[in-house]
């Protein structure tokens, strides 16, 4: 004779487990990549771009990144990048006026993941709408590509920002920082925030300083001792120059790695850049 009030609790336990696990919210694992690949400046001679841009294509299509946010890009370049790296959508909008001219901050997602909500430019100066604006003692115009983002398979959306501070006004540098953080705390604060960049300042400057109050710096998280860090070599892949390229968040996350790529083909590099990868696990 079945028990049917034993089957009425394995039945209550079953409903409610049932429950739980459709109450869930799933994880998330991202994968993104912050990569200044430098413009294409005939006057690098062997490293100029069309000597190794098949090695910038390989290199981030080998490594498969929901997100890649590419720093020093000419209009030019970046149509080759979009011809050859089909799986990604990129957004970009070069940094002068002229929206032809110029060096662009293109930020690339992988379209079988993710979909753009929104995504704008904005520029890094007193007037961040204005199309071409530098103020701050900048030595360039300098922009930010931003844009939230809907994951195919949860729903859960991500915003991710990309950005290159001025290589000499460290006015410029740090008003940027400050300019980026308004816009970040502007936002609903359950979106997780990815910052990605060349920020042309090493961990202790003040710019840094001013991003770490709201977004951890991901590599001493799991670098705390390294020694051997640079980003940027010029070409010569020292690993003991300044470390200027960075992963930033803003989130509940797991970090699974963080590393300094620094692929080579017989000493040619890619870029003057290391580009830097991080893996991810947000929790909602």
């Amino acid at each position: 004779m079945k028990n049917f009030a034993l089957y009425g609790l394995y039945g209550g336990i079953l409903a409610g487990l049932l429950l739980f696990t459709s109450c869930t919210t799933p994880d998330e694992k991202v994968r993104v990549m912050s990569f200044n690949i430098r413009y294409a400046n005939p006057g690098d001679g062997e490293n100029f771009w069309d000597f190794r841009k098949e090695q910038v294509f390989s290199l981030i299509d080998r490594y498969d990144c929901d997100f890649v946010g590419i720093q020093e890009a000419l209009p030019d370049q970046i149509r080759e990048l979009e011809e050859n790296l089909p799986d990604y959508n990129w957004i970009w909008r070069t940094r002068e006026a002229d929206p032809e001219k110029g060096e662009a901050v293109p930020l690339a997602y992988n379209a079988s993941k993710w979909e753009a909500v929104w995504t704008e430019s904005f520029w890094l100066s007193d007037t961040p709408d204005v199309p071409g604006s530098n103020t701050w003692e900048s030595a360039c115009t300098r922009i930010s590509t931003w844009g939230l983002f809907k994951s195919l398979s949860t729903d859960k959306k991500i915003l991710v920002c990309n950005t290159h501070f001025d290589h000499i006004s460290q006015k410029a540098r740090l008003n940027g920082a400050r300019l980026i953080l308004e816009k970040i705390e502007g936002l609903n604060d359950n979106i997780p925030v990815i910052l990605l960049g060349d920020l042309n300042a090493k961990p202790d400057n003040p710019a840094i300083l001013v991003l770490t109050e709201l977004l951890d710096d991901l590599y001493p998280l799991l670098n705390a001792q390294d020694s051997t860090s640079g980003t940027f070599h010029g070409f010569k892949g020292s690993t003991r120059g300044k470390r200027i390229d960075y992963v930033m968040v803003r989130a509940n996350y797991d970090i699974n790695q963080i590393e300094i790529i620094r692929d080579n083909e017989n000493g040619l590099y890619p870029s003057d850049h290391f580009p830097v990868l991080s893996d991810l696990t947000f929790h909602w």
